[in-house]
């Protein structure tokens, strides 16, 4: 007798990006002085001498963080932190400026800055603001594709399965939240619930029949976009679900 064959082992997962510390200032004494800082530690860096360079380069797909100078010939760090937005660039930004003040830090702190340091600052401070700006890219990029992916699972749906969630959540959400099983009401919100109500309806038979889909999309349903991903995504405002209110008793 022959013995089985063992199973292929698992690919091995990619290895993480590395990420990148893109710098922008004006002062080549400054850039110079912070690439061999950062490259002292383990981190790839990118220099530019103006924002005008640092978009005109190529930007690749990796976590990271931007060093920004405050004042600067052109457009100036504070001009872009507020455009980047606009620009879809969600890097965590770490000001530096020999000219700050408190006015200036607190306005670039509510835009949303990460960090705003005076110079002559100590390493370590920056150091600190970097990883964590780092670590803050990574969790953003992780999450983005963690929706990018259920965006799809719900544009897997043909529109008579998405019309189940979408159009008939709040109506089969309400009638779960009256009746439910064993008396018990279900807290979760409008199409996680919805969906499980219909499918109770088809089972029974009875007061869902009125809003049955047809034979199979709710199992199919259930396989693709099931009720956490479909209040995840409602949640997020990432798929046109109804924001119908669902009644509580």
């Amino acid at each position: 007798m022959h013995e089985p064959a063992s199973p292929a082992p698992a690919p091995a997962p990619a290895p993480a990006p590395e990420p990148i510390v893109h710098v922008i200032d004006d002062d080549r004494s400054v850039r110079a002085a912070l690439e061999d800082l950062l490259t002292s530690v383990g981190l790839r860096v990118r220099a530019f001498g103006s924002v005008g360079e640092f978009l005109a380069a190529p930007r690749e797909d990796t976590p990271g963080c931007l060093i920004l100078d405050v004042r600067m010939p052109g457009q100036s760090g504070m001009d872009f932190h507020r455009q980047m937005g606009e620009l879809g660039i969600a890097l965590p930004v770490i000001f530096i400026t020999g000219h700050g003040d408190i006015a200036m830090g607190v306005e670039a702190m509510k835009n949303g800055a990460l960090e705003f340091l005076t110079k002559p600052f100590r390493d370590q401070d920056l150091l600190d603001a970097i990883q964590r700006g780092i670590e803050q890219d990574r969790a953003r990029r992780t999450e983005e594709g963690a929706i990018d992916e259920l965006r799809q699972r719900w544009a897997s749906l043909n529109a008579g399965e998405q019309a189940v969630i979408r159009g008939r959540g709040a109506g089969s959400a309400q009638q779960a939240d009256r009746g439910g099983s064993g008396g018990q009401r279900d807290h979760r919100e409008g199409p996680a619930r919805a969906v499980d109500a219909q499918d109770a309806g088809q089972d029974a038979g009875g007061s869902g029949a009125d809003v049955r889909p047809p034979a199979g999309v709710l199992s199919r349903i259930a396989r693709v976009c099931s009720p956490r991903t479909i209040y995840f995504l409602r949640a997020r405002r990432a798929i046109p679900v109804s924001d119908e209110p669902v009644a509580r008793r």
